[in-house]
């Protein structure tokens, strides 16, 4: 009996602080700090109470009839009562027991009926004007009333004396699974079916150039498109309160599972549009045979990066609930997976290091020139699809592909490096990254707060309230940044070769190799991270005081042989 009444008086401590479902049952007393009663109910996984408390001060100290509120007790849960504790504190009213209830539990969802009519028979005698409920289940789940016209918040009212049963609900309705299901469904079948469509339109499309530069502005658009609307939609249907109920609070598959699902559609919607697009480029260029293999490592990639990051994920809600413990085991799980997967991975798509030669010589040159600190240069294989492209990373290393090196000219290449040679000089990225999550909290602290604005809006537009607008904007600055930091590459990269006229040339060629257009649209270029060619080969030429005649000259290309670098 002891052990019980320790324990029961350190479940009712808790579950007090807890308590979700808070039923008032009102009787003739009408202050308005009328005293309350309290019933708190643990349930195990099979719906079984295995903590009942019954507890309050005693607005008027004196005896209690235990053996009344044990029968009205009984009646208000449906069964009888097992292991009956109460207090002799004339000053406190305290009745503990445990049952098994005939609550009903189906998958993770236990329903049950409340006949409180009894029980306030008993306390309004004893001076208690209302009776506090809170009923929670084994995963610390608590429960809500079906009969929302009782709600008031968190609080169920009852106006009557003599109170109806009261049915409750713990954890998520099937038809809300369901219908968040279909909505979400839904909203993932919309991007897809576009995706196919300019798939089948891009094929169809004889002028190849302009059926690449559909294709790649489709994807653009349909993935940031989805991005925006999935976490609209994610947020709007309160998906992490659905896992919450599902789950309950004392675990982090919940959070783990509510991040993974705002995360994992959109992402895979992206690699899928990679792929349509793996796939198109090679139908349309017949000398891109290798697209299964070029797919293939598309979804390698994708996979090295996306599998750690959900063992990453489940790591950083676990320090955000303050359990280090399974936060380190999550992380260094993530870890070990991102070590393992790049090492099961590894084939000769792999860029590899440049050996000694003219290349990595001027490369190397370049960089002392430009104020760079480079620790090394890589040569990264063509694929099925191959890309003339090349790229620098903040850690002092630059990465040239096959195929850029194989189709342009030695001071081309040069220009391209110096390009590249700027992003890293200039700290891009970093500033990049800061533009963004700038722009992602710009919204929280504007001085019109959500609920302001929230209030104004009609209520078919309460959507608007649920959008990412920080990660729209950060989208839309970290583009326009994105098209200036170009601008300031291309002119840093002029000046470090003294000679534009093959910046111009190189940044044409880069373009044509990769079919893409010279001149886009204002409207477009808001969702491009690269001014359009014409503008920057025009700006390029205006600061270094080309003609207009020569301007030409270069765009058509000068005849003869030009000088390669030998490196393949």
């Amino acid at each position: 009996m002891l052990r019980l009444l320790v324990s029961s008086v350190a479940v009712g401590l808790a579950l007090a602080g807890q308590a979700a479902v808070h039923a008032q049952v009102c009787v003739p007393a009408a202050a308005a700090a009328a005293p309350e009663a309290h019933l708190n109910i643990k349930l195990d996984q099979d719906g079984n109470a295995v903590a009942v408390i019954l507890s309050g001060y005693l607005p008027r100290p004196g005896k209690v009839a235990y053996d009344r509120l044990e029968q009205a007790l009984a009646e208000a849960l449906g069964v009888s009562l097992q292991d009956i504790v109460h207090s002799k504190n004339p000053y406190r009213l305290l009745l503990q027991a445990r049952a098994r209830t005939g609550f009903t539990v189906s998958g993770s969802t236990t329903t049950g009926t409340l006949n409180l009519a009894p029980l306030a028979a008993q306390l309004r005698p004893l001076g208690f004007a209302s009776l506090n409920i809170g009923v929670l289940d084994d995963k610390g789940r608590h429960a809500v009333a079906e009969d929302e016209r009782h709600m008031v918040g968190s609080v169920i009212k009852s106006a009557t004396a003599d109170p109806a049963p009261i049915s409750f609900r713990i954890g998520p309705e099937r038809t809300a699974l369901l219908r968040v299901g279909v909505l979400l469904g839904g909203l993932l079948l919309i991007p897809i079916f576009i995706l196919f469509w300019l798939r089948r339109l891009a094929l169809r499309t004889r002028d190849e150039t302009l059926a690449r530069y559909r294709l790649w502005r489709g994807i653009n658009v349909i993935v940031a498109a989805t991005w925006l609307a999935w976490f609209t939609a994610i947020s709007a249907l309160d998906v992490a309160d659905l896992l919450e109920d599902a789950f309950g609070y004392q675990l982090t598959v919940s959070e783990a599972l509510a991040c993974a699902l705002s995360v994992l559609p959109p992402w895979m919607m992206a690699l899928m549009g990679n792929g349509l697009a793996q796939t198109v480029f090679s139908r349309l260029h017949p000398s891109e045979k290798n697209s299964s293999g070029d797919l293939r490592r598309s979804l390698q990639v994708a996979l090295i990066t996306l599998v750690p990051w959900l063992p990453a994920l489940a790591g950083l809600y676990a320090v955000w609930q303050r359990q280090f413990l399974p936060a380190a085991c999550w992380i260094a799980l993530a870890v070990g997976l991102r070590m393992l997967l790049s090492r099961l991975w590894q084939d000769q798509s792999a860029p590899s290091p440049l050996g000694p030669g003219p290349l990595r010589s001027r490369i190397f040159q370049l960089a002392r020139a430009a104020g760079v600190s480079l620790r090394q240069a890589y040569l990264v294989p063509s694929g099925g699809v191959p890309q003339a492209n090349a790229f620098a990373l903040p850690g002092g290393e630059i990465f040239l592909t096959e195929h850029l090196l194989r189709n342009l000219s030695a001071r081309e290449v040069d220009a391209v490096v110096a390009h590249e040679l700027a992003h890293v000089k200039y700290n891009h990225p970093a500033w990049l990254l800061v533009i963004f999550f700038a722009a992602v909290l710009a919204p929280a602290l504007l001085p019109l707060s959500q609920a302001a604005w929230l209030e104004a809006l009609p209520w078919f537009l309460d959507w608007l309230a649920h959008v990412p607008w920080g990660l729209a904007l950060a989208m839309l600055a970290v583009h326009f940044a994105s098209r200036r930091f170009e601008h300031q590459t291309d002119e840093f990269a002029a000046r470090l070769t003294g000679d534009a006229a093959a910046v111009i040339s190189g940044l044409v060629k880069v373009h044509r190799l990769n079919f893409a257009p010279m001149q886009w649209g204002r409207w477009e270029e808001l969702l491009l991270s690269h001014p359009s060619t014409s503008d920057r080969v025009k700006a390029i030429a205006r600061k270094n005081g080309i003609a207009d005649e020569r301007l030409q000259h270069i765009l058509e290309g000068a005849p003869g042989p030009l000088e390669h670098y030998e490196c393949l």
